[in-house]
């Protein structure tokens, strides 16, 4: 049977490590979508203008925007734009958790100048 320190010893360790795990999130976030995003959405998240730039990503209200990313990761828009992007990240091995993250962090960016304003944005 373990001691009582040593019960608290291994809940302090356990927590610890799930603390480090929540604190490094946010590098994540940014890790992600500054390999897998920026190209297609800007480093800025405002998106890239013409038929192969992806949206401006610094408008979108966070549910919106995680149901439509997770709509493109299952197949279920068809358009050429989403079509692209979920073949891309299947191709990268990007995780449904990680484009959480990355998604999370560029919607705490500032809100960007959108480059589709003739598209009616």
């Amino acid at each position: 049977m373990l001691s009582r320190t040593l019960k608290k010893q291994l809940l302090l360790a356990f927590c610890f490590s799930l603390s480090q795990a929540l604190v490094a999130s946010p590098n994540k976030g940014k890790e992600i979508y500054t390999k897998s995003c920026v190209a297609c959405h800007a480093s800025n998240g405002g998106g890239i203008p013409g038929a192969a730039g992806g949206p401006n990503l610094t408008i979108l209200k966070k549910k919106y925007a995680h149901q439509q990313m997770h709509a493109i990761i299952d197949g279920k828009r068809a358009g050429t734009g989403s079509t692209a992007m979920a073949g891309l990240l299947k191709a990268m091995k990007i995780k449904r958790t990680e484009m959480d993250a990355a998604l999370d962090y560029v919607l705490k960016l500032p809100a960007a100048p959108s480059p589709h304003e003739e598209m009616g944005n």
